[in-house]
């Protein structure tokens, strides 16, 4: 029973995993762009339409400025935030 009760909360915490959500900004993307690293979104406004949940991640380009409001439906928790970072 307690075998079964690890495996359990093993795939929960892997299912979890699995279903984060990333996304990527870069001035020179489009906001009907994915969001992927190859196909990112424009603007803040477009990462402000998704619910974002614990564990997710935004990624902005490297030396690029942003400016506005970002709002995180959803936002994260103590033990999994939302991250927030640059690339490229």
């Amino acid at each position: 029973m307690l075998l079964l009760s690890a495996l359990l909360v093993c795939g929960w915490m892997w299912a979890d995993e699995a279903m984060a959500a990333t996304a990527y900004v870069d001035r020179n993307g489009n906001d009907a762009n994915p969001g992927t690293a190859d196909r990112p979104l424009r603007t803040l406004e477009a990462l402000g339409g998704r619910v974002w949940a614990p564990g997710d991640a935004i990624y902005f380009h490297a030396g690029q400025t942003f400016s506005g409001t970002l709002r995180l439906p959803g936002g994260g928790s103590d033990s999994r935030p939302v991250t927030i970072g640059s690339y490229g």
